[in-house]
């Protein structure tokens, strides 16, 4: 570990594995989805399928396999070019889940946008959501900032995760707004 990594494990310390978190389903779903660490049962295949990803991207896969396998999404769409890959993922967590990567319809469950797709607008994705969702957005320091502090203004958009390298939204109109910071 080199010494800029070190130096950010350190700031990131306050933020690791939920603490703070006091709402029982907000730390369960940090714990048991987002820090899930344990290998899960197709890991070792996608790994066989995929063998020259970077770490990082790798990383946001197996997240994107685990909230498919948490959500058991019907409708996903992948924004992002590295969408054969993601999908891959995103089905071995769930089998019954139809993934596009073009927006075909509304009333997705899950939205995966990647850190190059910067034609896609806010409005477009509002339209594309159902009510309970999930959405993750990479790179919402960089190339998707903008969107990322639109969706975190935003009425709907209950439950924010920031992970550094990635954001994940959930929709739930039962909930108040929380927003937190996640090591991942």
């Amino acid at each position: 570990m080199d010494l800029k990594s070190l130096l950010i494990w350190f700031l990131r310390i306050p933020y690791c594995r939920g603490f703070g978190i006091h709402s029982p389903t907000d730390y369960g779903f940090v714990r048991y989805v987002i820090n899930e660490h344990y290998p899960y049962y197709a890991y070792m295949d996608l790994l066989k399928e995929y063998p020259l990803v970077s770490h990082r991207k790798r990383k946001l896969s197996k997240l994107y396999f685990r909230i498919a396998n948490w959500k058991q999404p019907e409708r996903a769409l992948l924004l992002s070019s590295d969408c054969e890959m993601y999908k891959s993922y995103v089905k071995r967590g769930c089998n019954k889940s139809i993934a596009d990567n073009i927006p075909l319809e509304s009333n997705y469950d899950f939205i995966i946008i990647g850190n190059d797709n910067h034609q896609i607008s806010f409005e477009g994705i509002v339209q594309l959501l159902k009510a309970e969702s999930v959405m993750v957005i990479e790179a919402i320091h960089a190339e998707n900032k903008c969107l990322w502090k639109r969706l975190l203004k935003w009425e709907k958009a209950t439950i924010c995760y920031d992970l550094y390298y990635a954001g994940i939204v959930l929709l739930d109109d039962k909930r108040e707004k929380r927003q937190y910071k996640i090591c991942f």
